[in-house]
């Protein structure tokens, strides 16, 4: 009998200490959050610094710069907004996006990549929907799909035209980083 009371306090002890537990490992979307992404908004990989400016309702101001290669090298720039909604899980969020993104061969031909004179600058829209997960001591990561959108004015309807699969490119993204 002892030793039933016994196992009956061990074991409501035990469940109060991981609801304490699992209460203190709730990670509060931080004010900053700066991140390495692998493919995504660059297709080859960025760094990324999301500011958010509205707290009550996680909107990010989001900024990034990267790499991309086709034919020719382009550094890329991003500029954006986010909108985080929490999910059950409070370390859990969908996270819905619009993302302007400049390819500039330009400025790639200024520190050494091989120029593209035909196309040495263009823009696209970039609309994307992720899941981001915050964790351990300040960290998170994040998985997005990305629809990839080109300005058209920049490229001219003749190279549409002919490459009609570049209007629209799905492809993914991983993020991760510190918070802060």
């Amino acid at each position: 009998m002892k030793t039933k009371i016994g196992l009956i306090f061990l074991s409501f002890f035990l469940s109060g200490f991981n609801m304490l537990h699992a209460q203190s490992q709730v990670h509060e979307n931080k004010r900053h959050r700066m991140g390495v992404e692998l493919l995504g908004e660059s297709f080859y990989g960025n760094i990324q610094y999301d500011f958010r400016i509205v707290k009550k309702f996680n909107f990010f101001l989001h900024t990034g710069f990267g790499y991309h290669w086709e034919e020719a090298n382009y550094l890329t720039y991003q500029l954006g907004l986010y909108y985080e909604a929490r999910l059950a899980n409070p370390n859990h969020y969908i996270q819905l996006g619009l993302t302007k993104t400049f390819f500039d061969n330009y400025l790639a031909q200024k520190v050494g990549f091989k120029p593209d004179p035909s196309n040495p600058y263009f823009e696209s829209w970039m609309a994307s929907l992720g899941f981001v997960e915050n964790f351990g001591k300040n960290w998170y990561w994040r998985f997005r799909v990305t629809g990839f959108v080109i300005n058209k004015k920049t490229l001219g309807l003749e190279y549409i035209i002919e490459n009609p699969r570049m209007i629209i490119m799905p492809h993914l993204g991983f993020t991760l980083g510190k918070t802060f």
